[in-house]
């Protein structure tokens, strides 16, 4: 089959600093992760729940010592002292896969408490764990997520993914609207425009599907 020109629509985002990403969580998390004993600072244990292998865009290798200069900073700005509140990173290579995710989450709860996660970014993996996470109280943050349904409003803790954030403004269905908007004005004068945006979105769903999923 011969598609037609496949249009990319770039879309710039700047992300929030990493140390205030994690000063969000430490709210979000502080009532799981209680109080210890008086003249002992509070620990707060966040899973981290990403790919090893470097073929991947977002990689442990990557993210670990971004958030070591994360909470470097929110000590040495003074927003919170090492006397009050650690963080302990506990790393888990889910490969991008769903199973691995699941299971990771699953061992860590287990294994200990667990006041937030890091990842998955892998849209299958994120689906199953963040379906979890409600009953065990402890939010996920993750900067991958692109599928409609995690945009979906949250708020009600009933929802399906209630305490999952998503750092990204735009999902698949957004960034469908904005290849039609474009590809409207530039083939708004040729016949045949239907088969243009129907054989451009499909090529740019099978490419989104490979990069992120694959």
């Amino acid at each position: 089959m011969t598609r037609g020109p496949i249009a990319v629509a770039v879309v710039s985002f700047v992300p929030p600093p990493p140390s205030s990403l994690l000063l969000l969580f430490l709210s979000l998390s502080s009532t799981s992760a209680g109080s210890t004993a008086v003249g002992r600072p509070v620990e707060i244990r966040a899973a981290v729940i990403l790919p090893a292998e470097p073929k991947f865009i977002i990689t442990l290798s990557k993210v670990m010592p971004v958030l070591d200069i994360a909470v470097r900073d929110l000590y040495a700005k003074g927003i919170l002292r090492e006397t009050d509140v650690t963080f302990r990173f506990m790393q888990k290579d889910d490969n991008c896969e769903d199973i691995e995710a699941m299971r990771s989450g699953f061992e860590l709860i287990i294994n200990g408490r667990v006041d937030l996660f890091l990842g998955p970014t892998c849209d299958y993996g994120v689906d199953l764990v963040a379906r979890m996470i409600k009953f065990w109280n402890a939010p996920l943050l993750t900067t991958g997520g692109f599928t409609n349904d995690f945009s979906l409003d949250k708020r009600d803790p009933k929802s399906k993914y209630f305490l999952l954030v998503r750092t990204g403004t735009l999902d698949f269905q957004d960034i469908a609207d904005v290849v039609v908007s474009v590809l409207n004005r530039v083939f708004s004068d040729i016949r045949g425009k239907t088969y243009y945006l129907y054989t451009t979105l499909t090529g740019i769903g099978e490419y989104l599907e490979n990069s992120l999923v694959d």
